[in-house]
């Protein structure tokens, strides 16, 4: 007999899937920082000494990212393949990513400090809120959360699995953020600048046994 789905348990996945995508989607996070950046009226640039000493340290810096990704690739190849616990991958996951976002704010900063400090300024603090931001969206209500999602879901797609026993959503994206990147033209000279490159607009999430009810009432463990 299928079983009904467990609606705050669902929404909740759901809530965080969105979330989750937000959070890591490229095309999102350039988007806003072009409108940041665009609004900027300040003019200045660095002089020549402070160029040479602002591209040392950016060159610096790429190489710290650089190292920092690939720790993140091997990190996430091993768990793929089993070889490390969820949770120890995740803890891992989480502060690897936020010490490559660190190296991420430096880098920018220092480009944006050839360009003008007031334009510096505003990628520094648009960058350092952008996590918050998002994590903020937590404390939102039930109606705000759905306002959120709906901004950004086109919608979603339900479907019963009968073997098994399971549900299975498929959650429509307004754009393709779906594990989209951004890539470098040359990792090793990032003056060359990047390009993005889109993911999918659909992510399917399984709804797990002990997320389903039977009849309204939910199913013991």
């Amino acid at each position: 007999m299928a079983r009904s789905l467990n609606i705050p348990e669902t929404d909740a996945l759901v809530f965080d899937a969105v979330l989750n995508t937000h959070r890591s989607s490229k095309i999102l996070r350039e988007e806003v920082k072009q409108r940041v950046l665009s609004a900027s009226t300040d003019n200045d640039v660095a002089t020549g000494k402070e160029l040479e000493v602002l591209k040392a340290k950016i060159k610096r810096i790429d190489k710290q990212i650089a190292q920092t990704q690939d720790v993140l690739g091997t990190l996430e190849g091993r768990f793929e393949v089993g070889l490390i616990p969820k949770n120890v991958y995740k803890a891992r996951h989480r502060v690897i990513r936020d010490q490559l976002e660190e190296y991420e704010i430096a880098a920018n900063n220092a480009r944006l400090s050839m360009k003008g400090s007031e334009s510096q300024k505003k990628w520094v603090d648009w960058y350092k809120s952008y996590g918050d931001q998002i994590n903020n969206k937590r404390a939102l209500s039930d109606e705000e959360k759905r306002a959120y999602i709906s901004g950004i879901v086109e919608r979603i797609e339900v479907r019963y699995d009968k073997d098994p026993d399971e549900h299975e959503l498929t959650m429509k994206f307004a754009l393709p953020i779906v594990g989209d990147d951004l890539k470098w033209k040359d990792r090793n000279k990032r003056s060359l600048g990047y390009e993005l490159l889109q993911g999918s607009k659909e992510l399917p999430l399984r709804i797990p046994k002990k997320g389903l009810n039977s009849q309204g009432k939910e199913r013991a463990p």
